[in-house]
């Protein structure tokens, strides 16, 4: 007896051994630091993920939480953003020696509605912060809270690391309440931005006109407005990252010019960079981000001093012996004056664009299988139908007068939902609708 209980021993020590390696293995990639989830009316949720890193490794694969992700953004302890890959519900980072970075992004997988009743799922690594609608009422909890109280009005919930569930109730849509809730998380979204020292003219015209609406008792359009504001508010936060982001990588660009003794067009370059810091302080985000980036090529493209004596050297050969070419063969013709017959020269045809997916695109199939899809994502499926079934990121922009990033965001959610592909060509991104959507209606 006492030999079969040591054998049991001995065998339960050996696994344990066993399972040591991958374990360490796992949390040496990474450790979880802190989980934040923020849920909005529409039961979609803002997650921020931060984690620790070995500095030492390349590249981390860490899940997320969710399947479908938009708006995912991963920055170091700088707040610069990471170069990363989604792969399934897991993404891979350069690191480039970052100690800690945080992902933030939105999804619609943790929530869940049955009659009025919310319920969030997450699986948590570490402890869970909740911040729940305002004026949501908690109707149970699966889990033993940290913490629960409320703070400006959102119930606030800390769960332990574990399978965490949480049901809750909202207020009715279009009552002065629900309106009344909706405004307010919305004036807490701008402050918050205001906060980081960011502009937010729009979002504050929206939110005014919010408030006039809910005087007039008119509050569904006051939640609608209210929406806006917040979504103008969080689109300018998103701008004014990728105008400073520009703007230091064009004075990166001039100073690295400077350094190499590349004086050429360095005059433009800075000239252009403190035309996109007054933009960016003048809050036009938009502006200054294009206008950086017009800075960062010139500085690029900037030459020394003896490179462009040689290029214009060169050009001035090139040019006096091409002029020579065309006279000798237009003497030959008879262009100049000799007798010779004039030929004429046939145009070469223009060549096509060859169309990523050829076939008309079958919208009924994508609307009858994707009926979670937005207003403005029909529009925009609408409108790549009409255009052949694809059309550039910019045109879509244009089309639909929405800034850049509100457009990034559409075709992410619908490149999620696997109605739409992206692919790079001559620096722009084609969107096109994908090969199950084209041709005849499936059976």
């Amino acid at each position: 007896m006492v030999t079969m209980r040591a054998g049991r021993i001995t065998l339960v020590a050996v696994m344990l051994l066993c399972l040591l390696p991958v374990s360490v293995a796992f949390s040496a990639d990474y450790t979880p630091v802190s989980l934040t989830a923020t849920v909005y009316v529409d039961g979609i949720v803002g997650v921020e993920y931060v984690v620790d890193v070995n500095p030492t490794q390349a590249r981390v694969t860490v899940p997320l939480f969710g399947s479908t992700f938009s708006d995912l953004l991963i920055v170091n302890t700088e707040g610069l953003p990471l170069v990363s890959t989604q792969s399934g519900s897991s993404v891979s980072v350069d690191t480039l020696g970052a100690a800690r970075m945080t992902a933030t992004y939105t999804t619609q997988d943790l929530t869940s509605k049955a009659g009025i009743i919310w319920t969030l799922n997450v699986t948590s690594p570490t402890n869970l912060i909740i911040n729940l609608p305002v004026g949501s009422t908690i109707v149970s909890l699966n889990q033993i809270p940290l913490d629960v109280r409320t703070v400006d009005g959102h119930p606030y919930i800390v769960l332990p690391a574990a399978d965490n569930s949480v049901s809750y109730v909202l207020s009715a849509v279009g009552t002065k309440e629900h309106s009344q809730a909706i405004i307010q998380d919305a004036e807490s979204a701008i402050a918050a931005t205001k906060a980081k020292g960011i502009s937010t003219t729009s979002a504050d015209t929206f939110i005014a006109q919010a408030k006039a609406a809910f005087e007039a008792s008119d509050y569904l359009l006051a939640e609608q407005l209210a929406t806006q504001a917040k979504g103008a508010a969080l689109d300018a936060e998103m701008e004014s990252q990728a105008a400073s982001f520009a703007i230091q990588r064009a004075n990166d660009a001039i100073q690295t010019a400077t350094n190499e003794g590349r004086t050429s067009d360095l005059a433009t370059a800075q000239s252009l960079v403190q035309n996109a810091q007054a933009y960016y302080a003048s809050g036009d985000y938009t502006k200054a981000k294009t206008t950086a980036d017009r800075a960062y090529d010139a500085a690029i493209a900037s030459k020394t001093g003896s490179d462009n004596t040689l290029l214009m050297m060169g050009v001035g050969f090139v040019l006096v012996a091409g002029a020579g070419v065309v006279v000798f063969y237009m003497r030959r013709e008879g262009k100049m004056g000799g007798k010779g017959p004039v030929k004429t020269s046939k145009a070469a045809p223009t060549p096509a664009v060859a169309k990523v997916d050829e076939g008309p695109v079958n919208i009924d199939a994508i609307f009858s299988k994707n009926p979670d899809l937005r207003v403005d994502d029909k529009e925009v499926v609408r409108f790549l139908t009409e255009r052949g079934g694809e059309a550039f990121a910019n045109e879509i922009r244009d089309r639909f007068e929405i800034p850049r990033t509100s457009a990034w965001r559409m075709i992410r959610r619908l490149i999620g939902m696997g109605v739409v592909e992206e692919r790079k060509i001559g620096g722009q991104s084609l969107i096109y609708v994908v090969k199950r959507y084209r041709g005849v209606p499936e059976a």
